[in-house]
């Protein structure tokens, strides 16, 4: 979380910004990119479980950042969130 406060600290309020998680962060990116985003900011970190990467998408979605829901992830697969 403090992270990527301090990400997008002085950079635009949370309304700029997008939030995500995934399971595949250069397909995800690639696939932002793809749909016309422009995603030079991308950043991700590995989060601790995928419960923990729920919380934290829930949580700035609740600050006003972007994006869907997590999509069909595996609980035992490695999950990203990410921002952009």
């Amino acid at each position: 979380m403090a992270a990527i406060e301090t990400r997008i600290a002085g950079i635009g309020n949370y309304a700029n910004w997008t939030v995500g998680i995934t399971q595949d962060p250069t397909r995800r990116k690639d696939e932002h990119s793809n749909d016309g985003k422009v995603v030079a900011c991308w950043t991700c970190w590995e989060a601790d479980s995928l419960s923990d990467a729920q919380d934290l998408e829930n949580y700035f979605h609740a600050k006003g950042m972007k994006g869907g829901g997590g999509g069909n992830m595996a609980p035992g697969k490695t999950t990203y969130i990410y921002i952009f």
